[in-house]
């Protein structure tokens, strides 16, 4: 609505009605500012989860290596491999360890 019109509306004695519309056209902005604000945080959140999933060549060679030194079935081998690599946790290694071959 135009401000030309709340002024129609108030002078038509409309006062009442031409608040509830300012509050639902306030109400409006508010709620589509809140859910850009929401959409911004999840990219972030998601750019953040994809940098901590990614490897670096030195973090995949340490992995490798740390899979020839800890055999598969030995006891605590994911904390093992995680303090090899130094930079990821055991959880970071198990889901890493599902795609991989062991050797």
């Amino acid at each position: 609505m135009l401000p030309q019109e709340y002024s129609s509306a108030c002078a038509r004695g409309g006062f009442k009605r031409a608040i509830e519309q300012i509050q639902a056209a306030v109400a409006l902005k508010e709620s589509a500012a809140a859910a850009a604000a929401a959409a911004a945080v999840a990219a972030a959140a998601a750019a953040a989860a994809a940098a901590e999933e990614r490897w670096t060549a030195d973090e995949v060679a340490r992995f490798t290596k740390a899979m020839r030194k800890y055999p598969a079935g030995m006891p605590g081998r994911l904390q093992k491999l995680a303090e090899a690599i130094g930079t990821k946790t055991a959880d970071d290694v198990s889901k890493r360890g599902r795609g991989a071959i062991c050797v």
